[in-house]
């Protein structure tokens, strides 16, 4: 039973001695300091006089267009087929010379429609009023930010390809 408890009592243990005194002889280097923080700064809201796009807005008038004014005619007709695209979509690409000037219009899905004096295009109800050799010439409605709306002349120009 001695044998088994010399056993124990012999350590080996030289490799840890000398780990945990060079481990002490090792230099570190010093930490670095924490970065400052910048004081908080609260920043001014100066948008007041934009208006809110989570307020439900005071609904205008509709366009006379829509009220039948501009048109007696006008407040029943068919729309067409260029009413459903944004103007900024159409693109004016060529001219034919008949008994009047008609104007070939292509749409983003490279559609191409024929449009005379007195038709529509886009969806802010474009009425045509001329159509001449580089442009076509229209007005439409426009509700700006209060609500309002607006007539504004416009041209869609003759663009080569």
């Amino acid at each position: 039973m001695t044998g088994i408890l010399s056993a124990c009592s012999t350590t080996d243990n030289e490799d840890l001695v000398r780990f945990v005194s060079e481990s002490n002889n090792i230099t570190h280097s010093p930490i670095a300091p924490l970065p400052l923080v910048a004081p908080y700064v609260p920043n001014r809201y100066l948008a007041f006089s934009l208006v809110d796009p989570f307020k439900p807005r005071a609904l205008g008038l509709p366009p006379p267009y829509l009220q039948g004014v501009a048109s007696g005619k006008n407040q029943n007709r068919r729309r067409e087929p260029l009413e459903n695209y944004p103007i900024e979509s159409l693109k004016m690409v060529g001219v034919i010379k008949q008994k009047e000037i008609f104007a070939y219009v292509k749409t983003p899905d490279n559609n191409f429609f024929l449009v005379k004096r007195g038709g529509y295009l886009g969806k802010n109800y474009g009425h045509i009023l001329q159509v001449t050799e580089t442009a076509i010439k229209f007005k439409e409605w426009v509700e700006d930010n209060n609500g309002n709306w607006e007539e504004q002349a416009k041209q869609l120009l003759l663009e080569e390809e």
